[in-house]
């Protein structure tokens, strides 16, 4: 391999099965294509970032590669270097050709900061940290609670109080898109975080390296997975200002999330928005009402339900040995 830092970052590139670019491709046109169509001030200034982190994703594949190769953090700054302008510029070009005024140069600052968030991974990752502070982080509850249980329900808790924080924020926005893309936004994150790997919420890859069997921590991670939507549910429901059929709808997405996550972080790690992006635009309508259209919560629990069959089909499929674990390693 040549190691100099362009053919380290050529190694990188085509390491990883190029066969991500037959969706990746069309889905970072669609989103740089977005704000030139679309009338919305905020899709305008939002389309921008996710452009950047489309790029971004493209072109450097695997965030822990560098402390693999034992590479120095001054070095993985110069690589991280070689995805993160390329993709910043892009999303500042289109942000700027699309919008050019204050809208425009708003989505070139979304560019800048997700492509700068996004690369310190990268960068973050060659970080030793010492075993105190892993022993630490998994504290003292037990191995099943402290990293099956644990994570999922501190995430849940987590974004309950935001996202009633942001609900009722949400009532005192005078831009109806900007108040609608609030509410949903930690639908957004939620599904995301479940479904894509490197998030606190460990998938089958990770418990085969404990040498936990599939099927009890598949077990394990279903009830993991109940008990945080539940949570999430009774937290929305005791302080949110929504009505129970929005919060009903809610709950559907975070399950089927959570569901197809879990063979999605070995079957395909390279997919996790595409999900989070259904679900996002399937609950954003239920929202903003007290009482939102039947038509409405349906249209949200079948798009969640769709999602919660493929999670089970890949699931099953897994537990049979069809989806292998160490696919992800491979393909790492």
């Amino acid at each position: 391999m040549n190691t100099t830092l362009l053919g380290f970052f050529r190694h990188q590139f085509v390491a990883s099965p190029l066969k991500r670019l037959l969706w990746m491709v069309p889905l970072i046109a669609v989103m740089a294509f977005g704000p030139f169509v679309v009338d919305s001030a905020l899709s305008a200034a939002f389309l921008p970032s996710m452009v950047t982190v489309l790029v971004l994703v493209a072109l450097q594949q695997e965030e822990t590669a560098y402390t693999a190769f034992g590479v120095p953090r001054s070095r993985a700054v110069k690589l991280a270097a070689f995805g993160v302008v390329p993709a910043v510029l892009c999303g500042v070009g289109v942000a700027l050709a699309a919008r050019p005024d204050w809208v425009g140069l708003l989505g070139a600052l979304f560019a800048v900061v997700a492509g700068l968030l996004i690369g310190t991974r990268y960068v973050e990752a060659t970080n030793d940290e010492d075993r105190r502070a892993v022993r630490g982080r998994i504290g003292r509850g037990g191995f099943i609670f402290e990293v099956i249980f644990k994570p999922q329900l501190l995430w849940a808790a987590g974004i309950a109080v935001a996202h009633s924080l942001l609900l009722y924020l949400a009532g005192v926005v005078s831009s109806e898109p900007l108040a609608q893309f609030l509410v949903s936004l930690p639908i957004l994150v939620w599904a995301t975080v479940y479904c894509s790997n490197g998030t606190g919420i460990l998938g089958a890859t990770s418990m085969t390296s404990f040498g936990v069997p599939r099927r009890r921590w598949l077990v394990l991670y279903w009830g993991a997975a109940l008990a945080s939507v539940a949570l999430y549910m009774a937290v929305l429901l005791l302080v949110a200002p929504i009505g129970l059929r929005a919060i009903l709808a809610l709950g559907a997405a975070g399950l089927a999330s959570a569901v197809l996550g879990a063979p999605l972080k070995v079957w395909r790690t390279d997919v996790g928005l595409i999900p989070a992006m259904f679900l996002f635009f399937a609950v954003k309508d239920t929202l903003l009402i007290d009482d939102p259209h039947p038509a409405q919560v349906a249209y949200a629990l079948a798009i969640a339900g769709l999602i919660f069959l493929i999670g089970l089909v890949l699931q099953a499929l897994f537990v049979f040995g069809v989806i292998n674990p160490k696919q992800g390693f491979k393909d790492a």
